[in-house]
């Protein structure tokens, strides 16, 4: 790709395992792994089962909004581009 200060919006071509069959043009949403540190929270043993609770409430939520998203995918799409939550 040539290097040019006058264009506006440069071109990136970006390849990958697809997801589902097509192309894709837009924004793209980058990925980045990170870590945490356990032993640096604190969070009290007293806290421990109430934090747990608390993930185990956001876990559903999340597998909630997967199916919700799922399942409104296949009614617009069918089921080609639905498939994609399955890997979730």
């Amino acid at each position: 790709m040539k290097n040019n200060t006058k264009l506006k919006n440069k071109e990136i071509f970006l390849e990958g395992a697809a997801a589902s069959p097509g192309i894709a043009i837009g924004p793209v949403f980058l990925f980045r792994p990170f870590s945490i540190d356990f032993s640096k929270l604190e969070t009290k043993i007293e806290n421990i089962r109430q934090e747990f609770l608390l993930f185990e409430k956001a876990k559903r939520k999340v597998l909630n909004q997967l199916e919700f998203a799922q399942i409104n995918s296949e009614a617009n799409y069918g089921s080609q581009f639905s498939d994609i939550f399955e890997s979730q």
